[in-house]
């Protein structure tokens, strides 16, 4: 999300259409792939949906001149 509409609940209404249109769709799994910069905002998001934690690849990404972590989360659409 662009720094000038945080706070908007746009990525909540985003994610939520995303899961619910996957759902629809007969999809099974979904997968989030984050990179996890220090702020846990983005997690605390996917979290909120039902998102749980499914592993760390650590040192993987390269931003804004540092070595960071890639946080994946999973998310099962069925019963």
């Amino acid at each position: 999300m662009a720094p000038g509409h945080v706070g908007r609940r746009l990525g909540t209404a985003l994610l939520g259409g995303l899961v619910a249109e996957s759902a629809n769709a007969g999809m099974r799994q979904m997968i989030a792939v984050i990179a996890d910069t220090g702020d846990d905002a983005s997690a605390a998001l996917h979290r909120r949906f039902g998102f749980t934690e499914a592993g760390r690849l650590t040192g993987v990404g390269y931003k804004h001149g540092r070595w960071i972590d890639t946080l994946l989360m999973q998310r099962s659409l069925t019963g």
